[in-house]
């Protein structure tokens, strides 16, 4: 059975019942007292206190006197109404006081979000500018490693790092301003070259035709080994017939890849090869300071951007595409 009152009881009627009464208490006292002055105001004149007061032989008789009075419905009633209308007027005085004070507060609250929204701004602007100076710094080093090699306005370099599960550009190079051009794509870690140097360290792409001496064959080339359609590789703005890719690793965990790619199918000679792979060997430290520092100010990484086949540098992301086999 279960117990609704008591120590062990859980219904709270009477606290209800109490905060009911708090609250309304003035409310009520005015009510009551509107209530007697009526009572009062109804029997007054058809009254007859002598009458009434000869019929008074006891203490029964005495309070019913009293209760049927309507004299005394005025006495009790008249203090009654002027105790909660005061009430009244001060309960309403303090909830205006309140309310002003919330809305002074109110301004306070909004004037700090303004405040608070710009602060976010010029942080939001003073990270992009460290994220612009971090790229010019790893452009430098780009750039150095271009002139190293001899590379020519046919070829470019890029840095790529890894996070959540996506690869995002972090700084690329080239004498061509046109494919020096940089873009805000992501894509997925199971994407042709830089997936293949992510796996398994490099890799090396030197089979593929030139465009410019046979674009047929080299269409064919792409679709057979990338699974390109022919819409897609003539989208492609850079047409790469040769590409050298290399993981970026720190402590035996990969956290990038840097991508050499040109249009010149004798960029990448065996000689070519060895020196990047040395050369990139003696600056890995370099490189992985490149990419911590990149994915720590890039603000793109939060953003999540959608490939678009239509943005001006798809063919980056067509370009990495393909198959893993």
């Amino acid at each position: 059975m279960k117990n609704w009152f008591g120590f062990t009881g859980k219904a709270k009627v009477f606290q209800s019942a109490g905060v009911f009464v708090d609250k309304a208490f003035y409310s009520l006292l005015t009510s009551i007292g509107t209530v007697l002055l009526t009572i009062g105001g109804a029997f007054v004149s058809s009254y007859c206190h002598s009458e009434a007061i000869n019929l008074v032989t006891g203490i029964p008789s005495a309070i019913s006197y009293a209760l049927s009075n309507p004299y005394f419905a005025f006495i009790a009633g008249v203090p009654a109404l002027i105790f909660g209308g005061l009430g009244i007027y001060q309960d309403q005085s303090r909830l205006e006081a309140d309310n002003t004070a919330l809305k002074e507060d109110n301004k306070s609250v909004i004037e700090l979000r303004e405040s608070l929204n710009s602060s976010q701004e010029d942080c939001q602007i003073l990270r992009s500018e460290i994220y612009r100076v971090h790229q010019k710094l790893v452009e430098t080093w780009l750039k150095g490693i271009f002139k190293q090699i001899e590379f020519d306005t046919y070829s470019r370099v890029s840095v790529y790092y890894e996070n959540r599960e996506d690869f995002y550009l972090l700084a690329r190079y080239s004498l061509n301003p046109k494919l020096a051009k940089k873009h805000n794509l992501k894509f997925e870690l199971d994407q042709g070259v830089i997936s293949k140097a992510w796996q398994h360290g490099e890799h090396i792409e030197k089979e593929s035709p030139e465009y410019k001496n046979d674009p047929s064959s080299y269409f064919n080339f792409m679709i057979e080994r990338y699974s390109y359609s022919q819409d897609e590789l003539s989208a492609i703005n850079m047409k790469s017939c040769r590409y050298f890719a290399l993981s970026i690793t720190e402590a035996g965990e990969n956290i990038g890849v840097i991508l050499f790619e040109s249009e010149n199918a004798e960029a990448f000679n065996d000689s070519a090869v060895q020196q990047i792979r040395n050369y990139c060997d003696d600056y890995q430290s370099h490189l992985c300071s490149f990419v911590k520092d990149g994915i720590l100010h890039d603000k793109s990484v939060t953003t999540q951007k959608t490939p678009s086949t239509e943005d001006g540098d798809a063919d980056i992301l067509r370009t990495l595409g393909g198959n893993n086999e």
